[in-house]
């Protein structure tokens, strides 16, 4: 039966050197707050238009919102943020963080809204959080199934069969 070190010692070997920064998971958590908060400023916005009104009327107050603006704004800027964190990580790892808008929506549509949460709102919040620590922490490890398929390691297979196979000819 192994013992603990030799637990602890194997599944170190079997992590894989993370290739995203750090910086790059803050920022998209940044931009996960920055686009919800442009989602608070499109209700704020949208409780200013007139759906009854005709098309012109309709843009005409759309232009002139400044809270859709602002939300307008923000979502530029959560776009920028999150192409710079893209440069400095893995889309796998970095992509599943945005889930957590839907957290930072509810939070803020409390404060802001005035909305309520009940329980199944908050278990729905909690699997969010949970299920994106989960893949964070699993895109630290690397089975040896896909260390052995890597693609430098398929070609150098590659290239030792078309060896083989030319001598027996």
């Amino acid at each position: 039966m192994p013992s603990k070190k030799s637990k602890k010692l194997q599944s170190q070997k079997t992590r894989a050197p993370s290739k995203t920064a750090l910086s790059a998971i803050l920022l998209v958590v940044f931009c996960t707050l920055i686009t919800s908060s442009a989602q608070i400023f499109y209700k704020l916005g949208s409780g200013k238009m007139t759906t009854t009104a005709g098309l012109s009327t309709l843009l005409k107050t759309a232009v002139l919102n400044p809270n859709l603006w602002t939300g307008l704004i923000l979502y530029g800027i959560g776009a920028i943020i999150l192409i710079i964190a893209l440069k400095k990580g893995e889309l796998s790892i970095l992509y599943p963080i945005i889930a957590l808008s839907y957290v930072w929506v509810s939070l803020l549509s409390v404060r802001f809204l005035g909305e309520h949460m009940n329980s199944m709102k908050w278990f729905g919040v909690i699997t969010i959080i949970v299920g994106v620590s989960l893949i964070g922490i699993g895109s630290q490890y690397s089975s040896s199934e896909k260390a052995n398929k890597s693609p430098s390691k398929l070609m150098n297979k590659t290239k030792k069969k078309s060896r083989t196979h030319r001598r027996k000819k």
